[in-house]
């Protein structure tokens, strides 16, 4: 059985969903990080906002990762910098750090 520190004490929704038609200005599709993380940034906005997953909602790859978010990565800088030139890995590196803060 896979174990996750983030679904300890969690009991996995088992509801139907409710299947009505709904007028939303934008709808998520995707209940992981990214799709949470958007409906997050958006609560105060003036949208009708739907966050939507074909399951349980934070139950699925997200459950099982380190939630970690960093922008040092060896491993693309490498990759970008052998293919592309050390130039281009820089540009990368420089356009993560500015999508993190």
């Amino acid at each position: 059985m896979n174990n996750s520190l983030w679904l300890q004490g969690f009991l996995k929704n088992t509801k139907k969903p409710i299947l009505e038609k709904k007028k939303v200005d934008i709808c998520i599709i995707g209940g992981g990080i990214t799709g949470i993380s958007t409906a997050f940034a958006l609560k105060d906005s003036n949208y009708d906002i739907l966050l939507i997953d074909k399951g349980t909602i934070g139950f699925g790859a997200t459950a099982y990762t380190t939630a970690k978010i960093s922008y040092l990565q060896e491993l693309p800088y490498s990759k970008i910098a052998s293919m592309h030139g050390k130039e281009a890995a820089k540009k990368y590196y420089e356009s993560q750090v500015e999508a993190f803060h």
